[in-house]
């Protein structure tokens, strides 16, 4: 028997490589694509190839994360992590 309840916690995230693109960028200090593509040891193609597809490889936000002393959950949507557990933390309490 198969369910078609869809479960939260397992739902996949919306991916934005534009935006995720615009935080590494922001994160490291770069403004262009080919500076970004230098910085990590990628051809601009590469970060092309990113946007168009709307995929970025998780060793490039780690990489980056490392490099820039950022989280992996900033880089990926916007927002600080440890924050979000935070809050959930106080609402449990």
């Amino acid at each position: 028997m198969q369910h078609n309840h869809k479960n939260p916690l397992i739902e996949k995230p919306e991916i934005n490589s534009d935006q995720i693109i615009g935080r590494i960028k922001e994160v490291l200090n770069i403004k262009t694509d080919t500076d970004l593509a230098s910085s990590i040891s990628v051809s601009k193609k590469t970060v092309s190839s990113w946007r168009r597809r709307n995929s970025i490889p998780l060793t490039i936000i780690l990489l980056v994360s490392s490099m820039a002393d950022s989280g992996t959950d900033y880089l990926l949507t916007g927002t600080d992590g440890r924050l979000r557990q935070r809050t959930q933390h106080k609402g449990q309490m």
